[in-house]
């Protein structure tokens, strides 16, 4: 997925439903763990940087 392209929930659930059928789950954690925005509705990949382990 690219951090600059904007994506409908459906869009995230296409790309989601090849690792887990349970979509939401997924979609919801990357959210809240910062990897994925949500605003309005559209989703984008996080530019943010991560943590590194043991932060």
């Amino acid at each position: 997925m690219s951090s600059d392209r904007a994506y409908t929930k459906r869009g995230v659930n296409l790309v989601l439903v090849e690792f887990n059928d349970d979509v939401a789950a997924l979609r919801c954690g990357l959210v809240s763990e910062g990897l994925m925005e949500r605003s309005q509705g559209v989703y984008r990949r996080s530019t943010g940087v991560l943590p590194a382990n043991g932060s």
